[in-house]
């Protein structure tokens, strides 16, 4: 049975093949002028200048001004432009994941680890980044702003020969201008903005560049700046009422600079620098409305006591409820902790429509709540050198020398009517949820849901000592509860390649050689600094859980003797360093055949080591109890003696002194114990990664007119293995059990793709049109899967965990007809796992049900279709050249999550299935402009009709609401661009 979303995919790409088949027979009629003949664009993504439609490989070329005309202004933008890209953004700090042609599977992040799959380059200098491993970590490439460049190319299929590791699906590369010796050029830009339901927004740039010493020396600099409006508001998820608008408002800036001389008329060097800052206030993501919850009354025991005998935990023995193992050697007997018994309101405020709303914030009282941002900055430098030799206008030599200097760092923020601390549970088997607010059906009504706590009520006894003094009355309210996660991500790489290449076209013989080194260094630092001794002081006295794995007086982001704690600091360091040799040629038969063959080899060589402390590390450290203090508790009408001292807060003894100054050189188990007995509260891992990839490559091209092209090409590429910082042994003991193993294994290999690509490239009706088509086949084998351990909430490793396929079609066509230009881009792509993918095991067993990841045939998370149409019109208004243009962007469903059965499913229980199914995306822009002289005045329309679909969306298991997010609302701007 076909579905309305694949009737409506249906129908709108045999409409556009329609309209392109109309187009087609339109243009037919005007072969005889040539005046509107296509640019040719010129490309240098062999490594050796060429044009578009003279490349064997699926290139797209996209130059400043059709950036500007098309309303590009980022590279989510871009994707939405370009065949077979996807852009989507993972983790608490949205980390950006680029994927072509399925290689990537953005959507679930569960393919997002390691190493990214699709190269970053700034000219010839790479900046894909690793993604280390943490829900918040500041990973992600960093992205230059789309200002004073040359062109981007986005290079389809895999380019290992001549781009190495992580241009598995694909590379994306900006081309800047270089400096000129003999004119002057430049640009300016300043423009507005308003968005809907948001604020205000500006741009402002200025690009210069020629001769300081007529053909000897030239340069160009450019600077950008601009400031995002915010479209997100906070609301009070207890009263509803705004306290704060517009919070994931940001800015950016770029700076860059080139120095060419001319040395010799064969030699020359390129001194350039760039730098770019960019600044998010808070995350652009949302949440949906929730109905009112019933939290059902509920007491805790809270007592663990080693050698009870199991008479003495029965109903109505001395200790009933407690657990009989002791903690760390500690027995203790605190009060029951009692939960419950009040109602979670509505949240109809929350508006699932306009989709702009969130709770997050530090709530001092229903009414009366502060804004806290979680704010994210990203800062990169890279200054480099190229020399650039010319030998008899035959060959060049080249020689790249780049340094990359990179910084994310920033936090998050929790805070709401209360935070759900681990030692709260979910309530099973309670009555539905309904009413107001309820955007999802629930399948099993009016049977039992798992419900999920979004606040913890106080304790409505007065005067309670237990409680803040904002609360003395004991009347209901939410517990002032917050909690940060904190990141620091840097790299310093330095790079150098030397290559090789033919220039004279009258040689049958072309080739490309080189040699890459890399050395780059990774540090990661993370702390989650949590309020945990404020819920135990304040909520319920100190409770077991907190004192067994030793929640309090752990150091912050570690600092010794700070007050705060952290449940997690973790430190890493990745040192990544890389030898590679390569090589490209190609052999022309006859005027027309080609054969085209490469190969690269790499050496690669990872090292590293993390240090883990606070209670998700499973260190030990905590309270040291005392004796009893003649005190007693009642525990279900049972009066017993304090086991221990429940007010007594001192610390296990904690030697700082006897952690070792260069963490990397903890290799053994035995030196780890000796480091704990000495009173060193950290865990360390350390390890050492090596391999040897080869990734070939071979196509044979045929250029059947001097315009027109067919070829086949078969290439591979590859990603880095990496090596998995370790999983607590004490919380994640459970989950290792489930999947037969003793712990996360220490290492993941490289993963590969080998492509078969068929393509064409054809020049219409004497140039007036383009049409470029491909069609493909990839395997995916070992594929970097991130395995969330199933009962370890927060813990995760990456394994080489399963086999997939990309197989698909692109493609392009751009023509012009009596002042119109058309443009228009399909793909198509199925993008699945070939067989169930099963997390690690135990060796020679049968893969257990809980370590199943996903079903054969799960999408990875890649639209099947995505297309785009645009027109533009070329007129004269009052003797001045203007343009009028739309564009109109789709995306096709694809799979959120993996499918029913596996670990991540948790949707089907509980609400519709459907929350698995991507959905369908539809957007249209506008713009219009005329010219005076090199001035350029437009006004543009970004989202013309104010879509707010879902780009991607989540929930989790127990709440009812959504979060996620989705299109940016309509933007309406003007804009002058003044061109030299």
């Amino acid at each position: 049975m076909t579905s309305i979303g694949g009737k409506r995919t249906f129908l709108f790409a045999t409409t556009a093949l329609g309209a392109l088949a109309l187009s087609t027979a339109a243009f037919a009629q005007a072969q005889s002028s040539n005046s509107n003949a296509i640019e040719e664009v010129v490309v240098t993504a062999t490594r050796q200048t060429s044009t578009v439609n003279k490349v064997a490989l699926s290139v797209s070329a996209v130059t400043q001004k059709s950036l500007d005309q098309q309303g590009i202004r980022s590279v989510s933008d871009l994707a939405n432009q370009v065949p077979g890209f996807t852009y989507r953004t993972t983790g608490g700090d949205g980390n950006a994941q680029l994927s072509i042609r399925g290689i990537g599977g953005n959507a679930i992040a569960s393919t997002s680890g390691g190493a990214p799959t699709t190269g970053v380059y700034v000219d010839d200098i790479a900046l894909q980044k690793r993604n280390l491993n943490g829900a918040v970590s500041g990973s992600g490439s960093p992205q230059p702003l789309l200002y004073d460049l040359d062109r981007i190319e986005v290079l389809r299929g895999p380019q290992g020969t001549l781009y190495g590791g992580s241009s598995e699906g694909g590379t994306l590369r900006f081309i800047t201008p270089a400096p000129s010796l003999t004119v002057y050029s430049g640009s300016a830009r300043v423009g507005v903005s308003t968005m809907s339901g948001g604020g205000y927004g500006n741009e402002e740039g200025l690009a210069l560049g020629g001769p300081i010493v007529q053909d000897k020396l030239g340069f160009r600099v450019s600077g950008f700046r601009q400031d995002r409006p915010g479209w997100i508001n906070s609301y009070s998820e207890l009263d509803g009422h705004q306290f704060a608008s517009g919070i994931n408002r940001g800015s950016d800036y770029a700076l860059r600079g080139s120095l060419l001389w001319q040395v010799t008329p064969d030699f020359k060097a390129t001194l350039s620098v760039m730098k770019q800052n960019n600044f998010d206030q808070d995350s652009s993501t949302v949440r949906t409305s929730s109905p009112a919850i019933n939290i059902p009354f509920r007491v805790q025991p809270n007592c663990n006591i080693k050698g009870l005998k199991p008479a003495d935990v029965a109903p109505g023995g001395a200790y009933p409820g407690c657990l009989t193992s002791g903690t760390q050697g500690i027995s203790f007997s605190f009060p029951a902790s009692t939960f419950g018994g009040y109602t979670v309101p509505a949240t109809p405020w929350l508006s699932n429509s306009a989709r702009n709303g969130v709770v997050n914030g530090q709530y001092l009282t229903p009414t009366d709540v502060n804004y806290i941002p979680s704010p994210r900055r990203t800062d990169f430098t890279i200054p480099s050198l190229t020399l650039d030799y010319t030998w008899h206008d035959k060959l060049n030599f080249k020689s790249i020398t780049a340094e990359t200097l990179d910084k994310t760092q920033g936090w998050t923020y929790g805070g709401g009517g209360g935070e759900r601390t681990s030692n709260v549970p979910y309530y099973l088997n309670q009555p539905c949820p309904s009413g107001q607010g309820l955007i999802t059906p629930i399948l099993n009504a009016p049977n039992t849901c798992t419900i999920n706590t979004p606040y913890i009520q106080l304790s409505q006894t007065p005067n309670n000592p237990n409680e803040p003094s904002g609360n003395p009355t004991g009347a209901a309210g939410p517990a002032t509860m917050n909690n940060y996660y904190f990141y620091y991500n840097q790299r310093n790489q330095v790079t150098q390649e030397f290559r090789i290449s033919t220039t004279d076209p009258s040689w049958r013989f072309q080739f490309v050689a080189g040699a890459f080194i890399e050395h780059e260094l990774d540090t990661m630092q993370l702390c989650a600094p949590f309020e945990e001794s404020t819920y135990a002081a304040l909520l319920r006295g100190p409770n077991g859980e907190a004192y067994g794995q030793g929640a309090l007086n752990m150091p912050f982001c570690e600092t010794p003797t700070n007050a705060k704690i952290d449940i997690a600091a973790r430190d890493e360091e990745v040192t990544e360093d890389e030898q590679s040799i390569f090589g490209e040629a190609s052999f022309r038969f006859t005027s027309a055949l080609k054969l085209t063959a490469g190969v690269r080899v790499t050496n690669y060589t990872q090292n590293f080591w993390t240090r883990f402390g606070g209670p998700l590390s499973g260190g030990v450290v905590g309270w040291q109890g005392s004796s009893s203090t003649g005190q007693t508790i009642t525990v279900n009408g049972v009066t017993t003696p304090y086991e221990t001292n429940p007010f007594s807060t001192t610390p296990f003894a904690q030697n700082y002194a006897a952690c070792p100054v260069k963490p990397e050189t903890v290799t053994t188990t035995d030196q780890q114990t000796a480091l704990a007995k000495a009173g060193c509260p950290y865990q360390y891992t350390v390890g050492k990664l090596v391999e040897h990839p080869i990734t070939p490559k071979v196509g044979l091209s045929y250029q059947l007119t001097p315009s027109d092209l067919v070829y086949v090409t078969y290439s591979e590429g590859e990603r880095p293995g990496g090596i998995n910082p370790p999983a607590s042994p004490v919380l994640c003991a459970p989950s290792f059990a489930l999947l037969g193993i003793t712990g996360s294994p220490p290492t993941y290999q490289h993963d590969t793709v080998k492509s078969t690509e068929l393509g064409g490239k054809f020049r219409l009706f004497n140039g007036q049109a383009q049409l470029n088509v491909s069609a493909f086949h990839i395997d995916w084998q070992g594929v970097q899967f991130v395995v969330q351990l199933p009962s370890c909430t927060g813990y995760s490793f990456v394994a080489n965990a399963g086999q997939a396929a990309s197989d698909g079609a692109e493609l392009q066509f751009t023509g012009r007809l009596h002042g119109f230009t058309l443009n228009t881009n399909i793909a198509y792509d199925n993008a699945r796992f070939t067989q169930a993918v099963y997390g690690p095991h135990a060796p020679g067993s049968t893969p257990p049900a809980s370590s199943l990841v996903a079903n054969k045939g799960d999408n990875l998370g890649i639209p099947d279709w995505t297309a785009n149409v645009g027109l533009q019109y070329d007129t004269r208004v009052i003797d001045f050249p203007a343009y009028a243009r739309v564009d109109y962007m789709y995306t096709g469903k694809y799979m959120r999550a993996t499918s029913a059965g596996t670990a991540s499913f948790t949707a089907a229980p509980f609400v519709t299935p459907n929350y698995i199914n991507g959905n369908e995306t539809h957007q249209m822009n506008a713009r219009v402009g005329v010219y005076y002289k090199s001035l350029e005045i437009a006004g543009y329309v970004k989202n013309l009709f104010d879509s707010r679909e879902w780009i991607n969306l989540n929930q989790a298991i127990g709440n009812y609401y959504y979060t996620g997010n989705t299109q940016q609302p309509r933007v309406i701007g003007l804009q002058m661009n003044y061109r030299f």
